[in-house]
């Protein structure tokens, strides 16, 4: 039997191209494993725009072999400080939510870049295959945006150098 986690900051009913592409996944890995196997998805209360605050259950099951489990995270209005904040609560939580575990893989979103590191802790932690969604260009992004704050910037490479590690 195969157990999968699944590690995505944005989920249904959330909206955003990340909660699209990754219920889809889900859904198609759970008509295609039927009884064989687990998908233990993590992920986040709505909370991509401010104007949609759609409440979802913090536990919920799909079919009869998909558990969601939603941890809720603290508004944030897009700052750096405000996401670091959100994704630490989200971080800690997963952590906690998976501590008894064992999976035969992760998989992880990056529409959050912490969300693939994390999913690489927690692989390599198990050791087991990583599947990462990479889908923007965060890294080319980041430098852009703090190319005048050289100690965020050596910190964000740092991080971006321990994920392709």
């Amino acid at each position: 039997m195969k157990n999968i986690l699944v590690l995505s900051y944005y989920f249904h009913p959330d909206l955003s191209a990340g909660s699209f592409r990754n219920t889809a996944l889900v859904k198609e890995l759970s008509s295609q494993l039927g009884n064989e196997g687990h998908i233990h998805v993590i992920t986040t209360q709505p909370n991509r725009y401010k104007s949609f605050r759609d409440k979802a259950l913090k536990y919920e099951a799909y079919g009869t072999n998909v558990h969601i489990h939603r941890i809720s995270v603290p508004e944030h209005q897009s700052g750096f400080k405000d996401q670091i904040k959100s994704y630490l609560v989200y971080y800690r939580a997963a952590l906690a939510l998976i501590r008894n575990k064992k999976f035969d893989l992760v998989y992880a979103s990056s529409s959050r870049l912490f969300t693939a590191y994390l999913g690489k802790t927690i692989a390599k932690k198990q050791a087991c295959p990583l599947f990462l969604d990479i889908r923007d260009i965060f890294v080319e992004t980041m430098i852009e945006v703090i190319k005048h704050n050289a100690v965020f910037k050596w910190i964000i490479l740092k991080v971006i150098e321990q994920l392709i590690e």
